[in-house]
């Protein structure tokens, strides 16, 4: 085997080890199932590379040549699906630019049945075996088309940065554009650099283009590492503390949807954990006021914005909760969730039993509490104003109370 041949070798080796590694990945979502695609490609470019450099005779270089110019292009063509997947959020592209980007490597894959492989010279080299092209069109439309590569997924990445306001994926975006450069750059003007230093010394050297792809490999892999493989996820490093705290623990994403529960929110809440889990915040407690309105599907919150309210017990209306909720961002500053920690409000739980509060007064106490009017809290609970006013006048008689602030003062 020669010497080049264990060079791609080892790299294909490291290309299999990541390979592998996104193989156990449980939640495999359409950026991570793209890039295993890339991968998979690109690993099959490589150990054609290797049958290649290490062949013995014309028409065994010619027949894994041949391969190479059908997998090598399908890795530029995976790798800008890639990158428009991360555009569009991880959500599949229009399929306009699918079929753009299958069709535009289309004259790469069916080059060779114009005779272009009747242009390729061959030579034999103990470090690795060398094929040389003859100038022709599709020689010339394989730089065009790499050049065109380099420049969507730029456009992309750019478009994106333009676009995002979060930091994090900032921080991604000029990583991946740097790794992009590198790669491109190593790629074709570094092999001609580094061919016209080796033949100054008389040696010749096998291609090494594609080589460098591997700095991109590894650069999305990184990506996948650090910053979720450009997905916003709350980490899950709390799940002993869950278990093991007793008050009500709710963890959100950004829109409001329940990720992870304290054992305890199970029970009081009387929901099986996999109802719990994926409830939105809003359907647990319907009264609650979002600090901001939705937006776009996703709360809109400033950063480290904390708050405390007094709820209903969305189970038992004879109980108040003290709700304590605070936004959380991540390392990047990056809003993404509400934790909420809830507590049975025990001192109006005296009040409660002493006044023989019913259900429906303790909903009109805590709107009380928030602020509302009595026409506002009659749109809110779907009851006529009088009788909000009725139901009000009943829990000044019960707790002899004259007014709103005697009222709180006394049960709060």
């Amino acid at each position: 085997m020669s010497h080049f041949s264990l060079v791609y070798l080892f790299v294909l080796i490291v290309n299999v080890s990541i390979f592998t590694y996104l193989l156990f990945i449980k939640k495999k979502t359409l950026q991570i199932k793209s890039f295993m695609v890339f991968l998979a490609l690109y690993m099959a470019t490589l150990f054609c590379f290797v049958m290649f450099l290490s062949a013995r005779g014309p028409d065994a270089m010619r027949f894994w040549l041949h391969i190479i110019h059908y997998t090598a292009p399908m890795v530029n063509a995976a790798l800008i699906f890639l990158v428009t997947v991360f555009y569009y959020d991880d959500e599949r592209p229009p399929h306009w630019l699918t079929a753009v980007i299958l069709l535009s490597v289309m004259p790469l894959l069916i080059r060779d049945l114009f005779g272009f492989m009747d242009t390729v010279s061959f030579i034999p080299n103990p470090i690795g075996n060398i094929f040389v092209y003859r100038p022709s069109v599709f020689e010339y439309y394989f730089y065009a088309y790499s050049f065109i590569v380099i420049l969507v997924v730029t456009v992309f990445f750019i478009m994106k940065y333009r676009t995002t306001k979060l930091r994090r994926l900032r921080k991604l975006l000029s990583f991946l554009l740097l790794a992009l450069v590198t790669t491109w750059m190593l790629s074709v003007p570094g092999y001609f650099l580094l061919q016209y230093v080796f033949e100054k010394s008389g040696i010749r050297i096998p291609a090494t283009g594609y080589l460098t792809y591997s700095i991109m490999v590894v650069a999305l892999f990184y990506a996948f590492l650090r910053y979720s493989f450009m997905k916003i996820d709350i980490p899950h490093t709390i799940n002993s503390i869950m278990h093991k705290i007793s008050d009500i623990i709710l963890i959100t994403d950004t829109r409001g949807n329940i990720v992870q529960a304290s054992d305890s929110a199970f029970s009081a809440f009387a929901v099986p954990k996999d109802k719990l889990k994926g409830m939105n915040i809003l359907e647990l407690f319907p009264g609650w006021e979002t600090p901001q309105p939705f937006g776009g599907g996703a709360f809109s919150m400033p950063e480290n914005c904390s708050e405390y309210r007094k709820l209903p017990h969305p189970k038992k209306r004879n109980q108040v909760l003290d709700v304590f909720f605070e936004s959380i961002n991540d390392g990047f500053g990056d809003f993404t969730g509400l934790l909420l920690v809830c507590r049975t409000n025990n001192k109006f739980e005296e009040k409660r039993q002493a006044f023989a509060l019913t259900g429906r007064e303790i909903e009109i106490i805590t709107l009380l509490h928030e602020g509302l009017e009595y026409q506002e809290i009659a749109e809110k609970l779907h009851l006529s104003a009088n009788t909000v006013r009725n139901h009000i006048q009943n829990i000044y008689i019960k707790t002899g109370a004259k007014n709103r602030a005697q009222l709180l003062k006394a049960v709060f």
